[in-house]
């Protein structure tokens, strides 16, 4: 059978599809989303490399008005449905940014990567400054940002006046597409400027999301749902699909069926066990199981050069995995019987706050375990008691073997490194033993 044309890390639709790469076709997501109901503003949270790049910018080739995008949706699944291609497909403006690099040391280096975004933005549609239907007002801040001389305050109202120039100039209100909107808040609350940062997030998205009316819809990812800051305070249309949510369940991530094409594509049926126990296991929505797209991604792509290739853990190599380390460091006897009973395959319960700020992770220990939940280190566990949970508590696990080598990894570093080396659980010593079967 002829290999499969993979992309590694391909987060671009058209180019995937233009390049002729396999594509595990998500464009369902397309007609769910525009069903009945939909609210103003979607957040839609997923752990980190489980497609939400490549899925908003397919929404990017699906929505924008300057492109024709009839050929690069050919032969998908919304193609089918000529009724919704016919209304909504080049129909409208569609902006696109991705907040995943703005990753600075302080606030203002942080800021000067989020200029940058900008200006890519505005270049993109530098035609604005020649229409004559656009305020003048607003093509003197575009150009103030193109030319990077905005403050932060032009700067936070970017979105609001690019939108308002777009539906001035086409005559139909904007689709805006955030890819990763919790990355900066993130990034700062680890480096020490975190109120600076969610001040002028909430600046850009207040005046993108709720007092903008050249907004056709907007649709944001990241793998937070940030409350506290009251970023998204005052929207009346608002919707947080997160990994507990039945809607978009499946069009994240890998679903067994799509991987099991993929398997029979490439002629390597043979590897579906072990594909099953390194990378499934996530649930989404209670019941929806999941692979881990850029695991299966990596694995095949490097079994098709070596066909004796080993599993690896793919997708702990993007992360430092500090939230791990963390629960780790500060576990005390309780915490320890919890992260060994998890390493042994049991479930814990625990009670989840799927509403956290970055800035209030660390202070409980049920923060931390929503986090490890959200984040994809933890998820939920095959069968929920019906009886016997505690009152609003969740069964968990560790979804498959390369998160349980992370924790266990991890685990091993911590005590090797510890100075105190106090109250050394049975997990510690089967782990300082290599002692697989004391850890079962």
């Amino acid at each position: 059978m002829a290999p499969l044309n993979l992309s590694i890390g391909g987060e671009f639709f058209r180019r995937l599809r233009e390049e002729k790469r396999y594509y595990v076709d998500k464009t369902g997501l397309i007609e769910e989303m525009l069903a009945d109901n939909q609210p103003l503003v979607s957040l839609i949270t997923r752990p980190r490399r489980f497609g939400k790049t490549l899925a908003m910018t397919m929404l990017q080739e699906f929505f924008d008005i300057r492109k024709d995008s009839r050929q690069i949706f050919e032969g998908l699944a919304v193609s089918k449905n000529a009724r919704l291609c016919e209304a909504w497909m080049n129909q409208y403006p569609a902006v696109f940014l991705s907040l995943k690099g703005v990753e600075g040391q302080d606030f203002c280096s942080s800021l000067t990567l989020f200029r940058e975004i900008a200006v890519r933005l505005c270049s993109d549609n530098a035609y604005l400054s020649e229409s004559h239907k656009v305020e003048q007002e607003d093509k003197m801040l575009l150009r103030r940002v193109r030319n990077r001389e905005a403050d932060s305050s032009e700067l936070s109202n970017v979105l609001l006046v690019l939108c308002r120039a777009l539906e001035a100039h086409w005559g139909k209100p904007v689709i805006l597409l955030i890819d990763e909107y919790d990355v900066p808040i993130s990034h700062a609350e680890q480096n020490g400027f975190y109120k600076e940062m969610v001040g002028f997030m909430r600046n850009l998205l207040g005046a993108a999301l709720k007092t903008n009316p050249s907004l056709k819809f907007a649709v944001l990812t990241g793998c937070l749902r940030i409350a506290r800051e009251s970023i998204f305070t005052g929207l009346n249309n608002f919707k947080c699909y997160g990994v507990s949510d039945a809607q978009y369940a499946d069009k994240f991530g890998f679903t067994p069926a799509e991987v099991d094409a993929m398997l029979n594509e490439a002629g390597l049926q043979d590897k579906k066990g072990v594909l099953k126990e390194w990378y499934d296991g996530y649930r989404f929505g209670k019941q929806t199981e999941i692979y881990c797209p850029w695991d299966i991604i990596q694995y095949l792509y490097d079994l098709q050069v070596d066909p004796d290739s080993k599993p690896q853990a793919y997708w702990n190599n993007t992360s430092g995995n500090a939230i791990v380390r963390t629960l780790i460091s500060q576990a005390g006897p309780e915490t320890q019987q919890k992260v060994e009973d998890l390493i042994s395959g049991k479930a814990i319960e625990e009670t989840l706050t799927e509403n956290l700020t970055y800035d209030l992770v660390y202070e409980s220990e049920g923060n931390i375990w929503s986090m490890l939940y959200l984040t994809g280190y933890l998820t939920l566990a095959p069968e929920q008691p019906e009886s016997g949970n505690a009152a609003g508590s969740t069964a968990l696990v560790i979804p498959n073997r390369e998160v349980r080598e992370i924790f266990t990894g991890t685990v091993s570093a911590w005590f090797r490194q510890s100075l105190k080396q106090r109250d050394l659980s049975p997990l510690s010593d089967a782990l300082w033993n290599g002692d697989a079967a004391a850890m079962q």
